[in-house]
């Protein structure tokens, strides 16, 4: 069966060939009705995406944008969250027969695009049956690496092109994609932002009343996972659990109790609940799904949780990216992955964000999305890009992130 589906996906590519070639390479821009955007991403990634989406927003207020993601990654809410998006489309390649694969097509065929936007993470080579249709096609050109990230070129009719090690952050990178076609993005450069609603935030602070949290008490943030795909991004639980020691230590005072709030999902529950037990007291582990109501967006109650913590302190992940997109400082420790694509952003809000990152010769070892050729992430033999990371420098970073309160420590 994979085999099979291996040989439909190319003989596509060759169909669209035919197809693109016998069209004008480069189409005349008009106003477009309707937008696509493949969004098949994580948490993080959409965060990221956010300000390409707002300046595509803003030219083509009245255009109606359907973005095509995946499931069970989160990115969904956080595009429902933008204001940017009319439609969202679900359809998980992996999992899925080429069958179910040309029925969505097809009927995404019926909605007849003007314009499309791919960027490095979509699975491009399923979709050329769907991309040729479209007059006005916008991607990046990574390199090519195997079936799914081969060189399509010949699709776009305006490239972006990318390489390997360019140092560029994933910001720049999405909004390349609009530069291309003339987007003004000056505007949304740094336009991460995001808020919870207020209903949110109401009740995020209730659930915390109803744990023992005072309103002059501190809570201190941490994501300890990163999703169960990347377990050898997490920089340990037990350093972790020393760093929470040493802050509840450090911000406590006779007057103000320093609570852990621990983030999560219910795959992470083991984990978080190894911390808890450590950490008791005074800890509160925070499954946003257990207290959401019907019909919630799940991260909007994580974002009123986030606003409630005077700092974060997490492992290279989603929650870290959302942390800044709603205000609240963050220490991040990075080890492996992208750092220059992902590091922290200082916004215009004045929050301080910190990344902990050893930038070792040997790291990173992940780019563009893939295992660069030559290195092992998951058994480097080492893993000294994060092993190096002490919990004394990542204490010294949250100090100076929040800097302590002398008086109420004395």
């Amino acid at each position: 069966m994979k085999f099979l589906n291996r040989l439909i996906i190319l003989l596509e590519i060759a169909l669209s060939y035919v197809m693109i070639r016998r069209q004008n390479l480069r189409q005349e821009h008009k106003q477009p009705h309707n937008i696509l955007i493949f969004a098949y991403m994580g948490l993080g990634d959409a965060i990221m995406m956010l300000p390409m989406l707002r300046a595509v927003k803003e030219t083509y207020p009245a255009a109606q944008i359907t973005a095509l993601t995946t499931l069970p990654s989160p990115a969904h809410e956080i595009l429902r969250l933008s204001g940017c998006v009319d439609t969202i489309e679900f359809f998980n390649f992996k999992q899925s027969l080429w069958k179910e694969r040309w029925a969505l097509i097809n009927r995404l065929k019926k909605v007849r695009f003007d314009l499309v936007f791919s960027s490095y993470v979509a699975p491009v080579p399923y979709f050329v049956r769907l991309l040729a249709d479209i007059p006005l096609r916008i991607g990046h050109v990574p390199p090519a690496r195997g079936v799914r990230n081969m060189n399509l070129r010949f699709l776009w009719t305006h490239s972006v092109p990318l390489r390997d090690n360019d140092k560029a952050h994933e910001t720049t990178r999405y909004l390349a994609l609009a530069e291309a076609l003339g987007i003004p993005t000056q505007k949304h450069r740094l336009n991460i932002s995001l808020t919870p609603s207020k209903e949110h935030e109401e009740r995020a602070v209730d659930a915390l009343k109803k744990y023992g949290v005072g309103a002059e008490d501190m809570c201190i943030g941490f994501h300890p996972a990163v999703g169960v795909t990347m377990p050898w991004r997490q920089w340990g639980v037990e350093k972790l659990i020393q760093t929470a020691q040493e802050l509840q230590r450090s911000y406590s005072s006779a007057t103000r109790t320093v609570w852990i709030l621990l983030f999560g999902s219910n795959a992470d529950k083991e984990l978080l609940e190894e911390m808890s037990e450590a950490l008791k007291p005074n800890v509160i582990i925070l499954i946003p799904d257990q207290i959401c109501h019907p019909g919630d967006i799940p991260l909007s109650m994580t974002m009123a949780l986030l606003r409630r913590c005077s700092l974060l302190i997490a492992n290279d992940g989603g929650i870290a990216h959302l942390a800044t997109a709603c205000g609240t400082p963050l220490v991040r420790i990075f080890g492996m992955a992208d750092y220059h694509g992902y590091k922290a952003l200082q916004l215009e809000n004045g929050v301080k964000n910190v990344d902990v990152w050893k930038g070792l010769e040997c790291s990173p070892c992940m780019g563009l999305g893939v295992i660069k050729p030559g290195y092992n992430l998951t058994n480097c033999g080492h893993r000294n890009c994060l092993q190096l990371i002490t919990v004394q420098e990542v204490v010294r970073a949250a100090e100076d992130v929040l800097p302590l309160d002398k008086e109420n420590n004395d």
